[in-house]
C-alpha cells in the first residue's frame, strides 16, 4: 500500500510537470489561474446586480471553490489515458493507477484554493464551525468522479478524442449550477451535482439551509456507479488493444 502511494505521488508529480513543461511559474499557474476565474466572475456578478452583499459573494466564492477543482478533474480525467498510453504500456503498473492520478490532483487544487476562500468567509462572518468536513465531503464528490473518468478517460482512448466535448458540457453543467444564478426553478435540482454543492455549503456557510431530498440524491450515485461498472466490465479489456 505505502509503495502504490509513493509510486502515485511520483506520477503525480510527473504530471504535473508535463502539463506546466515550459511554464516560469509551473504548478502554480494553475492556482493563478483560479484565482484569476474567481476574479472574472466576482466581476460579471457585480456588474449584473451591482449590489453584492456578503451573503452573495460567499455563495459566489463556495460555489467556485467547489466547481473549479471538480471540473479540472473531470476534464483532466478524460484525456489521462491517452497521453500516458506508452508508459502504461511499457509498465506492469495498470491503467487504475493513473486514473487516480486526477483525483489527487483536485485534492491539492481544493487544498490550495480553500485557504484565501476560507479566510474571506472568515471575515465575512460567514465561515461555518463544520468547514473543514468540506475536505471529505470534495475527496467523497472526487470518488464519485472517478467513477465517471474510469468510463469517459477508455471512451476517449475509442474515439481518438472526446476531451473538447468534455469541455462543452463542463461549461453547461456550471452554467445550469447555482453558482453564478440563484435558480428558482426546481427542473434544477436534478443536476448531477446540485446536492453535491448543496451540502458542500452548508459544510462551509453558515448561512446555509439545507433540506436533503434523497430521490435526488442518489441519481448520480447510481449513475455514475453505472458508468463505472460499465467501464469494467465491457471497456477494460477493450481498451488495451487501442492504447
Amino acid at each position: 500500500m505505502k509503495d502504490r502511494f509513493l509510486i502515485l505521488f511520483v506520477l503525480v508529480r510527473r504530471d504535473y510537470a508535463i502539463q506546466f513543461a515550459g511554464s516560469a511559474l509551473g504548478i502554480f499557474w494553475a492556482f493563478i489561474q483560479s484565482i484569476f476565474y474567481i476574479m472574472i466572475y466576482l466581476f460579471i456578478s457585480y456588474f449584473f446586480e451591482h449590489n453584492l452583499d456578503k451573503n452573495k459573494i460567499s455563495n459566489l466564492f463556495s460555489g467556485l471553490l467547489f466547481w473549479l477543482p471538480i471540473s479540472e478533474m473531470l476534464i483532466r480525467s478524460t484525456s489521462i489515458l491517452s497521453e500516458n498510453r506508452n508508459l502504461i504500456k511499457k509498465s506492469n503498473l495498470g491503467m487504475d493507477l493513473f486514473l487516480q492520478i486526477p483525483i489527487f490532483q483536485m485534492m491539492i487544487h481544493f487544498f490550495v484554493l480553500s485557504i484565501p476562500v476560507f479566510f474571506i468567509f472568515y471575515l465575512n462572518q460567514t465561515l461555518n464551525y463544520y468547514f473543514v468536513f468540506s475536505y471529505i465531503w470534495i475527496f467523497f464528490v472526487g470518488i464519485n468522479i472517478y467513477f465517471i473518468s474510469h468510463f469517459l478517460a477508455k471512451a476517449n482512448v475509442l474515439l481518438k478524442d472526446i476531451t473538447p466535448i468534455i469541455r462543452l458540457v463542463a461549461q453547461i453543467l456550471f452554467w445550469t449550477l447555482p453558482i453564478l444564478i440563484q435558480f428558482k426553478n426546481p427542473i434544477f435540482t436534478i443536476h448531477p451535482f446540485f446536492y453535491f454543492l448543496k451540502i458542500f455549503r452548508f459544510f462551509v456557510l453558515n448561512t446555509e439551509i439545507f433540506q436533503f431530498q434523497y430521490f435526488y440524491f442518489f441519481i448520480p450515485h447510481v449513475l455514475f456507479y453505472f458508468m463505472y461498472y460499465l467501464s469494467k466490465r465491457k471497456l477494460s479489456k477493450l481498451i488495451l488493444d487501442h492504447l
